[in-house]
């Protein structure tokens, strides 16, 4: 049976009003995809083989980022749409359940935070505007952090945590810088000079990261 391609017009057919740009997908099997979504706030779960919503839930604030963390099956929500502010973290079940909600601190100096992956002891989250802040804040277009597991949640897949708020100021053991005018890059779409990172994937040692404000059209 062939897949669906979760385009803008498929997210809008099943009752998901949005604008692309607003839109964060992860993954979760070859039928299922979960999408996070700005406005309004909500995560859904959507079938890649009919395109209907399988199901869905309402977040308090606006999502930038996705990760289904499968160590301990619990979806985490980044919430970084308060520029160069404290950002959030929330860790849910599958079904809606809130289990923890994380601040990341103004003082840890991200800008506008856009994506989230964890990799065994190392998390990765991308900045869309770091590398515009670069002069008061970090600068970054994605940095590594030491994963600490700040709510103490379940890493045998119980979907629980010990926590149910936590603080978590990240040690960041590395920073990437993304220069959209790069010979090997070329991703300004003309708007501007900078890569916005709006994205991350990590497979063994390499990163894949995404221009999901001004991106190249002809790429």
């Amino acid at each position: 049976q062939a897949l669906v391609p979760l385009t803008l017009a498929v997210l809008q057919r099943v009752g998901l009003p949005l604008r692309l740009s607003m839109a964060r997908f992860f993954r979760l099997s070859a039928c299922l995809a979960w999408c996070a979504l700005m406005g309004p706030p909500k995560v859904a779960a959507v079938s890649t083989y009919s395109a209907t919503a399988v199901s869905s839930f309402s977040l308090p604030k606006s999502p930038s980022g996705l990760f289904f963390y499968e160590t301990q099956n619990l979806l985490y929500v980044l919430c970084g749409t308060n520029t160069n502010g404290d950002h959030y973290l929330y860790a849910y079940t599958t079904d809606g359940t809130q289990k923890c909600f994380i601040t990341i601190p103004e003082s840890v100096g991200m800008s506008r935070v856009d994506g989230f992956y964890i990799v065994g002891s190392t998390a990765y989250i991308a900045d869309s505007q770091g590398p515009i802040y670069a002069s008061t804040k970090l600068g970054g277009s994605l940095y590594a952090m030491t994963w600490t597991n700040p709510c103490s949640c379940d890493d045998a897949g119980g979907a629980s945590c010990s926590s149910s708020s936590a603080t978590w100021e990240p040690t960041i053991t590395n920073t990437w810088t993304l220069n959209a005018e790069d010979s090997s890059i070329g991703d300004g779409g003309g708007n501007d000079q900078y890569f916005r990172n709006s994205g991350v994937v990590v497979s063994g040692d390499y990163f894949y990261a995404v221009n999901g404000v001004h991106p190249n059209p002809s790429l």
